[in-house]
């Protein structure tokens, strides 16, 4: 198939697989306003170790590029993640803020220590992004990341709000509600003129199935986490 088509198939397929993602009972949990508040500080300290480490791959895509019209477009979305020459709009600081508002301290985000299970899911995201050939780096970030977190993260500023949060306090999640389907179309633009053949769709395919698999394995391990501890 060429290009265009490939993308198509490829939204398709992606669209089918972060089904399980969107429609998590953690997510519809946090949507629904159902977490307690312990639940919820759980999720927070969680999701801090996730974020940052997530910058800590597209770096390491952008390393594995081969071109510079490849890179520029990892390179400007790192850029708007450090906040676009305002540090204190990086988005390590917003969630800080929205960390703040539930409870959670700077000092213990910092020094806390994830269960296995993310340790694991971080690991393996990270390794997906620097081990593997740059194609499928790029899949993982685009149709296996940036394709859906718009609507996820909406879902998650829904709930936040439910309980009281002022749309400050919940500027990290409503940043990428924002900006993520444009980071998914400029990665998407990035991959184009390399999917003219079939080998490097698959590469591309790889990884956005095994990205996507990776973190609905996360929500599931936050489901179980707080579902024993209840």
């Amino acid at each position: 198939m060429n290009a265009q088509e490939f993308v198509i198939e490829l939204e398709e397929y992606a669209t089918n697989l972060s089904r399980d993602i969107i429609d998590h009972p953690f997510i519809k949990a946090i949507n629904r306003n159902e977490l307690s508040s312990e639940a919820l500080k759980f999720f927070t300290r969680e999701y801090y170790f996730v974020s940052t480490s997530f910058v800590k791959g597209v770096a390491f895509v952008a390393a594995n590029v081969p071109d510079d019209e490849t890179r520029s477009i990892l390179i400007t979305n790192l850029w708007e993640e450090h906040g676009s020459g305002d540090i204190s709009n990086s988005h390590r600081n917003l969630f800080k803020r929205f960390a703040h508002s539930v409870g959670v301290s700077v000092d213990e985000l910092n020094t806390y220590i994830p269960t296995t299970l993310t340790l694991g899911y971080v690991e393996k995201m990270i390794s997906v992004c620097r081990d593997t050939h740059f194609l499928t780096g790029l899949g993982a970030l685009g149709p296996g990341t940036e394709y859906f977190t718009a609507p996820e993260y909406k879902l998650i500023a829904e709930g936040l709000m439910k309980r009281g949060l002022t749309e400050k306090d919940v500027e990290f999640w409503l940043v990428h509600a924002e900006w993520d389907d444009d980071h998914y179309s400029d990665i998407m633009r990035a991959i184009a003129p390399w999917v003219e053949t079939s080998e490097n769709q698959e590469l591309v395919k790889l990884g956005t199935h095994d990205m996507i698999a990776l973190e609905v394995g996360f929500w599931g391990g936050l489901w179980a986490e707080t579902q024993q501890a209840r």
